[in-house]
């Protein structure tokens, strides 16, 4: 019976020894940021951008969005990935199928790329073309 006790009272020491250490390494891990929700509610305001921060961020906007539709028959890796949503894996599908069942006649041929459903071609249908 004390053998039983023994192993309840390790298993109890270790359990607590666990926990402890858990809640150690995930206070490290949470970023020294409050969200804005918990800034809204503790009243804690928040850091100013100072307009260098600010003006590089809109820059790098500016540079993410295409100026025009892309030609998804021509278009590049980097090319593909400026459009929402599309990053270097989709955008390698979209030139592998290109490559493979040649071009683009329409832009719905885009749903038949693995990762391209619906929703994700109502969001590229605008922004992509096929060509003249």
């Amino acid at each position: 019976m004390r053998r039983i006790y023994r192993y309840l009272i390790a298993a109890a020491a270790a359990l607590a020894v666990m926990f402890s250490l858990g809640f150690f390494f995930g206070r490290l891990t949470v970023p020294y940021e409050v969200s804005a929700d918990l800034q809204r509610s503790s009243g804690v305001s928040a850091p100013q951008e100072t307009a260098e921060e600010t003006e590089a961020e809109t820059s790098t906007a500016a540079q993410d969005v295409p100026a025009g539709p892309i030609n998804i028959n021509t278009a590049t890796k980097e090319e593909l990935m400026t459009l929402p949503g599309v990053g270097e894996v989709l955008a390698g599908r979209i030139i592998a199928y290109r490559e493979t069942y040649g071009k683009f006649v329409t832009t719905q041929q885009l749903m038949d790329v693995s990762g391209i459903g619906e929703q994700r071609y109502a969001q590229l249908a605008g922004l992509v073309t096929v060509g003249e």
